[in-house]
C-alpha cells in the first residue's frame, strides 16, 4: 500500500468520523455551563458592570452579544452576554452583574434595570461611587421639579 493510498484511506476515515471529536467538546461545554452557573448561585455577590461592546451574533438582527466589565476587590473582571434588541441595552451604560466570589471569572449581568453612576463626597472626603437605578432617579427628578413648583404655589395661596 502507497503512502498516497494510506493518506486517502485515513483522509475517508476522518470525514467519516469527524463529528466524534466534538462530541467530548460538547460535553465539556455544557458541564463547565451548569458548573458555573452552579458556582454562581452558591457564592453570589453583585456588583455594577459597565457595558463595552455590542456584536452581532451570527445574522440574527434580533440578538446581541454585549461584552462588559467590572471591578472587584480592586480587580478587573470582564464578562459577555447576550440579549435581545428589545432590551434596549445601550454601550456606557451600568448593569447589575452577579458573580462568584470565589472565582469572578464566574459572572452573569442583569439587564433588566439600567443603573446611573453617581460620584459623592462622604463626611472624611472621600469620593465614592454609587448607584441609583435609573427609573428611580427620574422618579427623584419630576418629584423634585414638582415640590419646587408646588412651593411658589403655596405663597401665592397665602
Amino acid at each position: 500500500m502507497s503512502l498516497n493510498s494510506k493518506f486517502q484511506k485515513t483522509k475517508s476515515l476522518v470525514l467519516q468520523y469527524y463529528w466524534i471529536a466534538f462530541v467530548p467538546v460538547l460535553i465539556y461545554f455544557i458541564l463547565n455551563s451548569f458548573y458555573k452557573d452552579e458556582e454562581i448561585d452558591k457564592n453570589k455577590s453583585y456588583a455594577f458592570a459597565l457595558v463595552l461592546d455590542s456584536k452581532p451574533i451570527l445574522n440574527k438582527a434580533s440578538k446581541r452579544r454585549y461584552d462588559y466589565q467590572f471591578f472587584y476587590k480592586g480587580e478587573k473582571y470582564n464578562g459577555s452576554s447576550v440579549a435581545s434588541l428589545s432590551d434596549n441595552v445601550a454601550l456606557g451604560n451600568f448593569y447589575k452583574v452577579e458573580f462568584s466570589d470565589k472565582n469572578p471569572d464566574y459572572n452573569r449581568i442583569i439587564f433588566e434595570e439600567e443603573y446611573i453612576a453617581q460620584t459623592q463626597k462622604n463626611d472624611d472626603g472621600i469620593t465614592d461611587t454609587i448607584y441609583i437605578l435609573k427609573s428611580q432617579l427620574f422618579k427623584q427628578r419630576i418629584s423634585n421639579k414638582i415640590k419646587n413648583i408646588k412651593a411658589p404655589l403655596d405663597s401665592v395661596e397665602d
